[in-house]
């Protein structure tokens, strides 16, 4: 009789678990739809984080310290460069008069928009092409009407150096050596950021605010003391630089590139503008990717000489 009894109590504990496992799965079905349909709404929300993307550029950097660091020891890293000036600068200086700044081939007229900045043309000869631009010759403003020409990748020159340019590394690359710009024109505004991005870099590894201005200012720029927003400054490495150091480095002097540069540039109406040992003049460190269009005449006497362009113009 007992074992009778537990065989019926058994046999509906089996027919109640059908029922029972039905009734889970259907609420693990609803509790499934309420998630999914909680979750929808989700891709709504990107509108926040585009907006923090399109301000990136700016913030960053560089990329470009360049970064660049974005960057780090260059004056601005590769990347940046490119991305850094937005499309309304672009567009603004396009919208200027170029026809006015056109030159004979030789000296290059002085832009309207530097009218009364006479401190920055020591050889008092009208020639753009020897603007002093540095830490003691400083520029008030923009070159609003400043002509410039895209050199590719982004990067632009001013328009009368530009077949120069063009030259010098056509000549390169037929050389076997063919040259990567890193870094042309580059707006105040623009210098400012890279400027300001370095001195925090100094601050945070524990320098005083006095301390990081000045180590920062042997590496960048600081704002309207840049040749770069002359658009007579260009950087130029080699084709594989980069997978051989890290970031514009003084080792790049033992290229054969930077040897080739330092050897023809002048042949282009450029000088490697801030040599080495020259540093208590320039007041930047050595830079052998730094290249500067001053004309033929004025950078074939710099290049023999030996001097810099300081001195070239008597106020070193």
């Amino acid at each position: 009789m007992k074992n009778q009894k537990v065989y019926r109590r058994r046999g509906p504990r089996r027919n109640m678990a059908l029922p029972l496992i039905l009734a889970l799965v259907l609420v693990a079905g609803v509790a499934i739809a309420l998630v999914s349909c909680n979750v929808q709404p989700a891709p709504e929300e990107p509108a926040a984080p585009s907006g923090s993307q399109q301000e990136a550029p700016e913030s960053s950097s560089a990329q470009e310290e360049p970064k660049v660091p974005q960057q780090s020891q260059s004056e601005e890293t590769p990347e940046e460069e490119p991305v850094e000036e937005s499309s309304q600068s672009q567009q603004q200086t396009h919208e200027a008069p170029v026809t006015e700044l056109e030159s004979d081939g030789e000296e290059i007229a002085i832009p309207a928009s530097l009218a009364g900045a006479d401190h920055l043309f020591p050889a008092g000869n009208g020639d753009y092409r020897l603007i002093l631009v540095n830490k003691e010759y400083t520029m008030p403003n923009e070159i609003s009407d400043l002509p410039l020409k895209n050199i590719g990748d982004g990067y632009r020159v001013q328009a009368d150096m530009y077949d120069a340019l063009v030259k010098m590394m056509d000549d390169a690359k037929a050389a076997g050596l063919p040259l990567y710009i890193v870094s042309g024109y580059r707006p105040i505004e623009r210098s400012r950021v890279l400027y300001e991005n370095k001195v925090q870099e100094y601050l945070n590894a524990g320098y005083s605010a006095e301390e990081a201005a000045v180590q920062a200012g042997m590496w960048i720029a600081p704002p309207g003391t840049s040749e770069h927003s002359t658009g007579l400054a260009v950087d130029l490495i080699s084709a594989d630089y980069y997978t051989k150091l890290p970031d514009l480095l003084p080792e790049f002097e033992e290229f054969e590139e930077a040897k080739w540069m330092k050897e023809h540039c002048a042949e282009y109406g450029f000088i490697l503008r801030f040599p080495k040992g020259k540093e208590d003049i320039t007041k930047v460190v050595f830079e052998p990717w730094h290249f500067r269009y001053v004309g033929v005449e004025a950078a074939t006497a710099i290049m023999e000489q030996g001097i810099t362009l300081e001195e070239y113009l008597g106020v070193a």
